[in-house]
């Protein structure tokens, strides 16, 4: 049994209806698609336990060259092992209503714009997030948006300020760089941390209990990112990495005086200032061979003594 429309994070949504998927849809974020047919809450033989529709899309669409490597890249990294490019799980895919924003008579030349990067979804699904959030404030309707499935806070990726950075030892000799950064669109403050294993991100807009728990009244919010570098690739951070290369480069230069020796890390995670100075053909050498960047203490990356040009 199927239904004609259902209600999608800006709208109604029907069959037919273009969409794209909202950054909280895990490894189906970002993505464009055209909704295949809607089978209702309730509905007997459904495929899911979803506590709303089932929408079942269609995300093989025309993206560019370098979007769908991202895209690959991704499911090979979800899957454990490299995957035929047709393998990748598009044609068919149930989705929430609440992840999905209808694009139905999208201008042609910003759905192109989709459709060349996650970089550009991540800042096309903030720009809506953002003005539906904004309206639902204005309009006093808080209801309209508190079913929205988007990451705290929505902002642009692109648009953010350094307020702090500190470099420091948090226990067991262990030194994360942490900046802290304002995000305008949102008017929040978020700390990025990073080591030399992982990155996370936390609200400094938080309400911390006075009684020396440690613990906080919205610790759900707390916590908006966390990741190892050697467990996912570089778009699995998207809206957040941006600022997260910025960390990066900077507790690199600071861990490498620290220490005096060289930062270890996956190339894909390379902030563009360290990418800069290195031979992209030994850079394509450590790929191939699943290995490790070594940056030294001039921020430049080592060459192994088994390397041949």
């Amino acid at each position: 049994m199927s239904v004609k429309t259902t209600t999608c994070v800006n709208g109604t949504l029907k069959a037919g209806d273009l969409v794209v998927s909202i950054p909280s849809a895990d490894e189906y974020s970002y993505l464009v698609g055209r909704v295949i047919y809607i089978v209702p809450l309730g509905s007997p033989g459904r495929e899911t336990c979803n506590e709303t529709d089932d929408v079942h899309v269609n995300f093989i669409f025309d993206y560019s060259p370098d979007r769908f490597s991202e895209i690959w890249a991704l499911f090979n990294n979800l899957y454990g092992e490299e995957k035929m490019q047709d393998e990748c799980p598009l044609e068919d895919v149930i989705m929430a209503p609440d992840c999905l924003i209808r694009i139905t008579g999208i201008d042609e030349d910003r759905l192109s714009q989709l459709l060349e990067s996650e970089r550009n979804v991540a800042r096309y699904c903030c720009e809506v997030l953002s003005d539906l959030l904004r309206q639902a404030k204005t309009d006093g309707n808080v209801s309209n948006s508190a079913h929205m499935r988007t990451p705290f806070p929505v902002f642009d990726p692109d648009n953010f300020e350094v307020r702090d950075k500190i470099y420091d030892n948090t226990g067991g000799h262990c030194m994360v760089g942490t900046i802290k950064f304002y995000l305008p669109g949102a008017d929040k403050f978020v700390w990025v941390n990073c080591s030399n294993e992982s990155v996370g991100i936390y609200s400094a807009d938080v309400t911390w209990n006075e009684d020396d728990s440690g613990s906080c009244e919205n610790s759900e919010d707390y916590l908006l990112f966390q990741e190892s570098f050697g467990d996912n690739v570089p778009s699995a951070a998207e809206p957040w990495l941006p600022m997260i290369m910025e960390t990066l480069a900077y507790t690199i230069e600071n861990e490498t005086a620290y220490f005096k020796r060289a930062f270890s890390l996956p190339v894909a995670w390379l902030p563009e200032t360290i990418r800069a100075n290195a031979k992209p053909e030994y850079l394509d050498w450590l790929l191939q061979r699943n290995e490790n960047a070594h940056i030294t203490a001039n921020l430049r990356i080592l060459i192994d003594d088994t390397y041949t040009d």
